[in-house]
């Protein structure tokens, strides 16, 4: 496997394609996850200077068909690396307010 991250125009880069390949997932999941990420944070980021992700593609070199990719910082990375922490957590967040309202009889 080639190096994790690069460097290129002074920042230090990897792609969705070295994240998939690195944590053994499926490619099309990781654009996925980062799709979903980038809709859920749109307001928080709208004005970063330097995007956490940017669309990119490459060609496979077995079929020399063009597919999308994209180049992330550190701070996407880490976001992308712990998303199923992060949704898991939500989920538990949301089902212990659940159980409160039930619970104390709130709304």
């Amino acid at each position: 496997m080639s190096e994790l991250v690069f460097i290129q125009n002074e920042r230090v880069l990897t792609t969705s394609l070295k994240v998939a390949e690195k944590f053994e997932k499926e490619h099309r999941n990781v654009v996925r996850d980062i799709r979903v990420l980038i809709n859920q944070m749109e307001g928080m980021l709208k004005n970063e200077h330097t995007p956490f992700f940017e669309e990119s593609t490459y060609t496979n070199e077995q079929n020399k068909q063009t597919y999308p990719m994209h180049l992330m910082d550190f701070n996407g990375f880490t976001l992308i690396r712990h998303w199923n922490d992060y949704q898991l957590l939500l989920k538990i967040f949301f089902a212990q307010i659940i159980v409160r309202r039930r619970r104390y009889d709130f709304f």
